[in-house]
């Protein structure tokens, strides 16, 4: 779990490629399913404003690590559910339900939809 803090600092560099802040934040995600204190130095780390701040990034994949993340750091620990409202994330996580929503129903509409699996990162955003 020492290794959470070098994820939240990637995860929040802006000169960061794409694949390295999602990679971080898939691995950030899978630490913290594993481990309570992976989600405990998540919240020491100040990772649930980098995080939400990566929700309104162009890379669907990478929001989906990143709701998962915010959802997995939530359970089971009051403090990083407190982070989210201290960040205001609650209105970050309902704007990316609503554009999430939005995406979907365009790609329905275009015909290459695979809803079920983009659903999921809507289901992590309510479960946060």
């Amino acid at each position: 779990h020492n290794v959470i803090p070098l994820l939240v600092s990637l995860v929040r560099d802006e000169e960061a490629n794409m694949t390295t802040v999602t990679m971080a934040a898939e691995a950030m995600w899978l630490s913290m399913e594993q481990n309570a204190d992976c989600r405990s130095s998540f919240r020491k780390a100040a990772g649930m404003g980098a995080m939400l701040g990566r929700l309104e990034t162009p890379s669907r994949t990478l929001r989906l690590f990143v709701a998962a993340a915010v959802r997995t750091a939530c359970i089971n620990c009051p403090e990083n559910r407190e982070a989210v409202h201290e960040v205001q994330g609650v209105r970050r996580l309902l704007y990316y339900i609503g554009d999430e929503m939005a995406n979907i129903l365009s790609d329905a509409l275009a015909g290459g939809a695979d809803i079920p699996n983009q659903w999921t990162g809507i289901e992590h955003a309510l479960a946060a």
